[in-house]
């Protein structure tokens, strides 16, 4: 097996080649000059290549060893970045997160986790992409995000899934339509009405096509839309009524602006929770960034809307750890 050159001893070759010089070499390095040459020596007799013409007025580099040279400075340099990343990633204040997410999620659980996270880790960089289920599984397998919370319709064995929250769908609509005399209300009962549908492909959409197969009450939807948070502006605007998750009825004004409740008949739930790689653990400030979402939505209060509740799977993980 080859033996190479150690990290000092390049330093100290690529030092004289770019000074020209073994005093001002040494000087730069912090280092003696009896040292440096002792360095030097020892790495020429290491490769078996003379590395530079030495007179007692001047150092020339040698044809070889400058052509060597670029490749020692970027060798050096690589170092140097991996070692700053690796010290990044170990350090969650200096970090860097990036969250996909839900938008319901982005909107109603994110900010204050966001605001609780940077208080403890003000260096500590964090973006958060809005996308769709799929976009969102897409983006965690390419690794252009640390992790998701979202919701996980199909199995993947790339990525590992850990149920955080379920909410339940409700329907809702103002509190001057007929149906806002009723706390609870069947599918039956939407039929003709003015309704508001998420688009094809949303994750909402998708649940509620593979939950109620026979039933075709938001094909013929009068609106369409591709946001969950544009349900609420439509249905205020135009007094239709619509089906939302229970997860973005949190919020101020809410109660006042919408009536909203249960649908039996049957009760469609989702699970959110957290996407991630299944082949590395997180990096420092994603995993603290993680514990923070997680504390804050196990904490009492800390799903203040009917129909949301943490997941009682996670509960037994907390309890155990």
């Amino acid at each position: 097996m080859p033996i190479y050159p150690t990290v000092r001893q390049i330093e100290i070759f690529c030092a004289v080649a770019r000074t020209r010089s073994f005093s001002r070499a040494a000087e730069a390095l912090g280092m003696s000059q009896s040292a440096l040459s002792q360095g030097l020596l020892q790495m020429e007799r290491l490769l078996g290549v003379p590395l530079f013409a030495r007179t007692k007025r001047s150092v020339a580099i040698l044809p070889a060893a400058e052509r060597f040279l670029p490749r020692a400075q970027c060798l050096l340099e690589d170092l140097d970045k991996a070692v700053t990343e690796l010290r990044t990633d170990s350090d969650p204040g200096q970090g860097h997160v990036e969250i996909a997410c839900l938008s319901t999620v982005s909107v109603r659980i994110l900010p204050p986790a966001v605001r609780a996270f940077r208080t403890r880790y003000p260096k500590a960089v964090i973006r958060v992409r809005d996308d769709d289920p799929d976009g969102i599984v897409d983006r965690v397998k390419s690794g252009t995000v640390d992790f998701a919370f979202s919701c996980l319709f199909d199995r993947d064995p790339s990525v590992a899934f850990r149920p955080l929250l379920e909410d339940e769908l409700r329907f809702v609509c103002r509190h001057d339509h007929p149906l806002a005399k009723h706390e609870q209300v069947s599918w039956a009962d939407l039929a003709g009405q003015d309704l508001v549908a998420m688009a094809s492909g949303t994750g909402i959409r998708t649940l509620l096509d593979r939950q109620l197969p026979r039933r075709d009450i938001f094909r013929h939807a009068t609106y369409e839309v591709a946001r969950v948070p544009s349900i609420l502006d439509v249905v205020e605007q135009s007094n239709a009524v619509s089906v939302i998750p229970a997860l973005a009825l949190v919020g101020p004004g809410i109660a006042e602006r919408f009536h909203h409740g249960p649908i039996g008949q049957p009760s469609i739930r989702r699970v959110i929770g957290l996407i991630l790689p299944r082949d590395h653990a997180p990096s420092a400030a994603a995993q603290a960034f993680i514990n923070v979402i997680t504390t804050q939505v196990s904490a009492p209060g800390g799903l203040p809307s009917p129909g949301v509740h943490f997941c009682s799977s996670m509960k037994r993980v907390l309890r155990s750890t």
